[in-house]
């Protein structure tokens, strides 16, 4: 158990700054247990103390918390990560994307309608920017996100430089690389032709609770082999890491989402593979020590080559 100050001391050396009212905050919402009210005696007022695992949990959800602001997104990680959270908040977290399309595609049958067939891009683009003031609370900050956000899933010819600029900002607060202006583009084409997130959302929220469960064993499965081939290789650096904020926030739920609705026999049995693969790589290496320089050149190397290729130059990680 940590006392207040110790818990936020401790944080500090992890570059994680806290106070009393962020404690307070992330408890109300769910994310840390409540600490626990112990009385001083004699008139001396109380002291609070704080579960073990909550620097675990504050180290998890820091990097949504402190860059997105959302804690729909810190549930998600705790949940990816093998903490303990209520289902239904997680089946709402992760539904809810499915609810933001919708919004989209509302938003966007309503700027037709109003536009009518022959609009030019000038008009789109004063609809939307209308838009995101109309919803944005008098924040001129919001409203310029938001109207890079719907430039992307609402306009049929968007404005390439808002979208930069929104992505650009967003990275800057999360402290991770800028992606360039090709890259952003290629990610752009990427996600509004290939990425159908609502046919996939609601192949998930069909499933019962029973299945959500199953799924993430099997996700906690696939996450315990990487952590085991990353630690055993040496490989949690800025050139390959095999686990980390930026991994299960881009990749989690989708891998997550797949273990879920894809009714594969063949599921289990590749899962089962790779954990034995990995535990028989540990086994080796212990035995025969040596065997580990070449084996962890290979994953660098092949890491290094990818992102030469462009396919994960985009995806580069915290260090």
């Amino acid at each position: 158990m940590y006392d207040t100050d110790t818990l936020i001391e401790i944080a500090k050396t992890r570059g994680i700054l806290l106070n009393r009212r962020k404690l307070s905050d992330w408890a109300q919402r769910g994310l840390i247990s409540h600490p626990t009210r112990h009385g001083r005696g004699r008139g001396k007022g109380v002291l609070f103390t704080w579960s073990t695992e909550t620097i675990e949990r504050i180290d998890a959800i820091s990097p949504a918390m402190e860059g997105l602001h959302d804690d729909r997104f810190a549930i998600i990680l705790l949940w990816l990560l093998g903490f303990e959270v209520p289902l239904d908040k997680v089946r709402s977290a992760i539904i809810s994307t499915r609810g933001l399309f919708v919004s989209f595609a509302h938003f966007r049958s309503e700027m037709l309608k109003q536009l009518g067939a022959s609009y030019s891009r000038d008009d789109e683009a004063d609809w939307i920017s209308q838009l995101a003031v109309q919803l944005a609370d008098g924040r001129p900050d919001r409203a310029e996100d938001l109207e890079g956000i719907f430039h992307l899933f609402i306009g049929s010819r968007p404005n390439f430089n808002i979208i930069c600029r929104m992505i650009q900002r967003s990275t800057k607060e999360q402290s991770v690389r800028a992606p360039s202006k090709k890259e952003i583009l290629s990610m752009l084409t990427f996600l509004r032709k290939n990425i159908p997130l609502h046919s996939v959302i609601d192949s998930a929220s069909a499933k019962s609770d029973n299945e959500w469960l199953v799924a993430r064993q099997e996700w906690l499965r696939i996450l315990c082999s990487l952590r085991r081939l990353s630690s055993v290789l040496d490989l949690n650096q800025k050139e390959f890491r095999l686990e980390g904020y930026q991994l299960i926030i881009l990749f989690g739920p989708l891998v997550f989402l797949t273990l879920l609705f894809l009714q594969d026999p063949q599921k289990k049995h590749w899962i089962i593979i790779f954990d034995k693969a990995t535990r028989d790589l540990k086994s080796t290496l212990q035995n025969n020590p040596k065997l580990s320089d070449p084996i962890k050149a290979f994953f660098l190397r092949r890491a290094k080559h990818l992102a030469h290729q462009d396919k994960l130059r985009r995806l580069k990680l915290r260090t």
